[in-house]
């Protein structure tokens, strides 16, 4: 089997490669995907790859089309924040792992839908005015 052009030989070990679009790159902070395949069968290594490329072209089309300007890792920041400020402020622990719930699941159902793992259709309204596929 032909290896996909995303597919590169580092000593025995395959890897994936892909270039991020140039309007994701502030998004990412990289310029190029870079993942190991953890396999030394060409075989294996192309679905591999060919799956890493559906993956993340879906992955910048979606971003590209979300309108989202914050970057992973402020998102990651801020979300940080927000937990230290609830475990400092909460100290009753049924209040405090009900305001984590309500972060988390404020967190998990956007992302979610972003990913595409969550149909529109299973969305809470609040959540899915304004999403499009």
């Amino acid at each position: 089997m032909k290896l996909p052009r995303y597919t590169k030989l580092r000593g025995n070990i395959f890897w994936f490669q892909m270039g991020v679009p140039v309007a994701l790159q502030a998004y990412y902070r990289v310029k190029i995907i870079q993942e190991t395949l953890s396999t030394t069968d060409r075989t294996v290594a192309a679905h591999m790859a060919l799956e890493r490329a559906v993956h993340w072209k879906r992955e910048f089309r979606l971003q590209a089309n979300s309108g989202t300007t914050h970057a992973p890792r402020a998102v990651y920041q801020e979300t940080v924040r927000k937990v230290e400020w609830i475990v400092d402020n909460y100290r009753d622990p049924d209040a405090r792992d009900m305001q984590l719930d309500v972060l988390w699941d404020g967190i998990a159902d956007k992302e979610a839908i972003r990913l595409g793992y969550l149909d529109i259709s299973e969305a809470p309204p609040e959540l899915s005015n304004g999403v499009q596929n």
